[in-house]
């Protein structure tokens, strides 16, 4: 009888154990997909612009454990939507690594707010005891992210609110478009990863290398090779994931991708004209 009792004890220990790696795992950063399912929420409530229409896409884990769950918050492109072909399956691997992205349908982003009002209303659930996303965020780990006039709408978002802690800008516009404003790159204080495209002819390589030039704070910059303005191919998307995992989970593996003495970014042949700056 009490071999029995134990033996049942043993199994609910280690279905428990099984369980709890599987709840708590997101992978690691050279997994195209991590350890949970992405959900999309494409109704928040939360009407930016006043017009009667929701203006948010949420993408999050299919579980979520009490404050685990970093912030992605995305700018997306001129006349582009978070739900467009180029977005959406890279803002769902983003949610199966365990982030919480939620991104804005304007495709006018300019100077960030519409990014702003979303992070608020993401942080403000988080306080929610009513929400899904109650207690699950880790509000002091945000990365502002965007491609485009999203790359610099982005920078804004960061300029404007001091919780962002890491920013991704890939192949930004110059920020005054349809009269926008172009962010001070020098005022920049947190770190920043410059992207840009080989086969970009929208914005060219040289302009994001400009603005890379003229950061202040922690800069990379890389371009990437074989790749176009609105393409992000799994090559890209690797170092974008490790850029998340270093400033988001504090990965030791990922973060060698960009720091110490023999930061392996600078060599991956993916890439051409790696730099960095400012780096301690």
């Amino acid at each position: 009888m009490e071999k029995s009792i134990l033996k049942a004890v043993c199994v609910l220990l280690c279905s428990a154990v099984f369980m709890l790696s599987v709840v708590t795992s997101h992978a690691g950063y050279e997994d195209i997909e991590g350890g949970f399912d992405a959900i999309v929420i494409a109704e928040t409530g939360s009407d930016w612009n006043q017009d009667g229409t929701d203006d948010f896409y949420v993408f999050h884990p299919s579980i979520m454990n009490n404050n685990s769950h970093p912030i992605i918050v995305l700018c997306v492109g001129t006349g582009r939507s978070p739900d467009d072909g180029d977005y959406r399956p890279l803002l769902e691997s983003f949610a199966t690594h365990g982030f919480v992205v939620i991104a804005g349908t304007d495709g006018d982003q300019q100077d960030g707010d519409q990014a702003l009002c979303g992070l608020n209303w993401l942080i403000d659930e988080n306080d929610n005891p009513g929400s899904i996303f109650y207690n699950k965020l880790v509000i002091n780990k945000i990365v502002s992210m965007g491609n485009s006039q999203g790359g610099s709408a982005c920078i804004h978002v960061a300029l404007k609110d001091e919780r962002v802690t890491a920013v991704i800008s890939m192949m930004p516009g110059a920020g005054y478009v349809n009269g926008g404003t172009t962010p001070v790159y020098e005022n920049i204080n947190v770190p920043i990863f410059w992207v840009s495209a080989q086969w970009d002819f929208i914005i060219w390589p040289r302009t994001v290398v400009d603005k890379y030039n003229r950061t202040n704070s922690p800069a990379w910059y890389g371009c990437h090779l074989r790749s176009g303005h609105f393409s992000v191919p799994e090559t890209m998307q690797i170092v974008l994931r490790a850029w998340l995992y270093t400033h988001l989970y504090d990965d030791p593996a990922a973060s060698a991708e960009f720091y110490g003495d023999n930061w392996t970014f600078q060599h991956n042949q993916n890439w051409e004209d790696q730099r960095r700056k400012n780096v301690d």
